[in-house]
């Protein structure tokens, strides 16, 4: 009995972990796109739910990113307008290499 409780909590601990490790400190993971072929459209960010923001201040946290390049990130919608037209305008709190 005592061996069987100890093993459920193994196993529920393991899950806990697993779940938690999916977290990150900067927040969710994403991936940087290039869609400079696109009219007036420079970096974007795709997050994982397929959604594209546009970052206003990608150039403070990475002075040369690369396309397809994965990083986790913080953000909050920008007031501003963008005429790339292809996601939210957004100012990022935090950035972070994968």
């Amino acid at each position: 009995m005592m061996k069987l409780n100890f093993l459920a909590f193994l196993a529920f601990s393991l899950m806990l972990f697993a779940s938690c490790s999916k977290q990150h400190a900067c927040g969710d993971l994403a991936t940087i796109k290039n869609y400079t072929g696109l009219d007036c459209c420079g970096w974007v960010i795709k997050l994982q739910d397929g959604k594209i923001i546009e970052p206003v201040n990608l150039n403070s946290f990475l002075s040369d990113p690369e396309d397809g390049q994965e990083v986790y990130i913080n953000y909050h919608l920008d007031t501003l307008m963008g005429c790339c037209m292809v996601g939210d305008i957004v100012k990022l709190d935090c950035l972070e290499e994968k």
